[in-house]
């Protein structure tokens, strides 16, 4: 086996465990991703590496508790990560941060709620049980990545499991490569 291959593998490993570990862990589990053609590992790191990346967080937000505290929390699990670059995830970007591009999270909101809703604010979140989680890499209105997944055992934003779900989430969310260089299920999770 190559060396080549053997990372290969760890990749498909840790793709295939880093979910099935959350959902273990009582964190949530993160149901379905996908990775637009359009998605470019090259321009996420042109908009965010070294700069204010903005973070958008809306919808119930567990427990109906809509303040700071909760995107704070989102910010602090999003940090160092996704790991292949260094942007500084931001609910207040400077004048660094690139407008086109963000990270849009909505957090307990129905599971009917429309992708949509991500890129574009003005799309309303319909009424529900408060359960999903959604989340997506943005160009203007245009999802470039995104997740869904559920809540289930998270009972507040200070728990280790919302921390564990964001980071994950946002592993996933921006892979280092390419859609167009990589098969199926080969995942790449950075470092």
């Amino acid at each position: 086996m190559t060396p080549r291959q053997r990372r290969r593998g760890v990749r498909l490993a840790a793709a295939v465990a880093l979910p099935l570990l959350a959902g273990c862990a009582g964190t949530g589990t993160i149901d379905y991703s996908f990775v637009e053609s359009v998605y470019s590992s090259y321009e996420l790191s042109y908009a965010g590496d070294g700069r204010d990346f903005a973070v958008t967080v809306r919808g119930g937000l567990l427990d109906g508790d809509r303040s700071d505290p909760v995107k704070n929390a989102v910010i602090a699990a999003m940090r160092r990560q996704p790991g292949w670059f260094r942007p500084n995830f931001t609910t207040y970007p400077g004048k660094s941060a690139r407008p086109d591009y963000r990270v849009s999270w909505l957090l307990g909101v129905p599971a009917e709620t429309p992708l949509r809703a991500l890129c574009d604010d003005s799309v309303a979140i319909p009424q529900g049980k408060s359960v999903a989680v959604l989340a997506g890499v943005c160009r203007q209105h245009r999802l470039l990545s995104y997740a869904g997944g559920s809540l289930y055992g998270i009972g507040a934003s200070d728990a280790p499991g919302f921390a564990n779900l964001i980071k994950i989430t946002t592993r996933v969310l921006m892979p280092n490569r390419d859609p167009s260089s990589q098969g199926n299920n080969d995942h790449d999770f950075g470092p």
